[in-house]
C-alpha cells in the first residue's frame, strides 16, 4: 500500500456509544473518515457521519459488508485499504425510513424479525450465510400481515405479504439482491415484497435473491423515489436503533439523492 504523505490517527472502538463520541470528538478535523467493521457498525455511525458531510471510506471488516459490495470496495483489506486514502470521493444516495438514515434496505415481516433474531454466535459461524438462515427460521415461525405499498403516490399494492424490502444499495443480508440493475448513486428506491407461498415457495426466493436462480411468481418488484408502507396493526421496521425499537403502522421511505 502507498500512502502519499497523509496522517493517519486510529481510533479502537468497542461499542456504539464509544464509535459515536470517537467520530464527534475527532471527525471535524479529518479530511475522510475511514470505518473498519460491517454493516451494522456503519449504520450506527450513519447520522453522525451525514452531520459532519466528510468523505467516508470503508474497510470491509464485517459479517456481510453489503454496503462495500454494493460500492464494489475489494474484499482484500489491503487493496480497500489504499482505496480509502488515495481514491476520490463520489456522492452516494442516503435512504431514509420515517426519518431515519439507512444506506442498504428498510424491511418490514420477516427481514426485520431475522435481523433482531441474529446471534454473534451465529454470524461466527455461519458469516454471510447468517442472515439467510435467520430468514429460513423467522420465515417458518412468522404469519403473512397485509399492507398497502403507496409508490410516488400511487397505490400498487394492497395485500397479504410476508416481507418488504425497499433498497437504496444494490445488496443486503449478506448478498441478497435487491434488484440486478440497482445502484446507490441512481435517486432511485428498488422494492420488493413476498406474497405468502408454501415453505418451498419461500425458500425458492431466498435462492433467488442469494443466488439469482429463476424468480418465483410470490415475488414482486418495483422502482420509484418515495414508498409508503402502511399496516393494520404496528410494525417493527428495520433499520432500527436497538435501544429504540418503535413499532408504527406506517413506514415512510424516501431517498436524498446524490445530486
Amino acid at each position: 500500500m502507498v500512502c502519499r504523505a497523509r496522517r493517519l490517527e486510529t481510533i479502537v472502538t468497542d461499542s456504539r456509544d464509544a464509535l459515536n463520541q470517537a467520530i464527534a470528538e475527532h471527525g471535524a478535523e479529518a479530511d475522510r473518515i475511514v470505518i473498519g467493521g460491517g454493516d451494522g457498525t456503519i449504520s450506527q455511525a450513519l447520522p453522525h457521519l451525514l452531520t459532519l458531510g466528510k468523505p467516508l471510506a470503508v474497510l470491509p471488516l464485517g459479517t456481510a459488508n453489503d454496503f462495500a459490495n454494493t460500492l464494489g470496495v475489494p474484499a482484500d483489506v489491503m487493496k480497500a485499504a489504499e482505496i480509502a486514502l488515495e481514491g476520490r470521493p463520489h456522492q452516494i444516495d442516503v435512504g431514509l425510513v420515517n426519518g431515519q438514515p439507512f444506506l442498504n434496505v428498510a424491511s418490514i415481516g420477516v427481514a426485520a424479525t431475522a435481523v433482531h433474531a441474529q446471534t454473534t454466535e451465529l454470524k461466527h459461524r455461519w458469516r454471510m450465510l447468517s442472515y439467510p438462515i435467520s430468514l429460513l427460521h423467522a420465515a417458518r415461525d412468522s404469519k403473512p400481515f397485509v399492507v398497502t405499498i403507496t409508490v410516488d403516490g400511487k397505490t400498487s399494492w394492497t395485500g397479504a405479504v410476508y416481507q418488504v424490502s425497499v433498497g437504496n444499495g444494490r445488496f443486503h443480508g449478506g448478498g441478497l439482491t435487491v434488484a440486478d440493475h440497482a445502484t446507490i448513486d441512481d435517486g432511485k428506491l428498488d422494492l420488493y415484497l413476498v406474497a405468502p407461498g408454501t415453505a418451498w415457495q419461500l425458500m425458492a426466493c431466498i435462492t433467488h435473491l442469494k443466488f439469482g436462480f429463476s424468480a418465483p411468481a410470490l415475488l414482486h418488484r418495483s422502482c420509484a423515489t418515495r414508498v409508503t408502507l402502511t399496516t393494520s396493526k404496528p410494525r417493527a421496521s428495520m433499520p432500527t436503533v436497538r435501544s429504540r425499537r418503535r413499532r408504527r403502522r406506517s413506514s415512510r421511505c424516501a431517498v436524498r439523492a446524490s445530486r
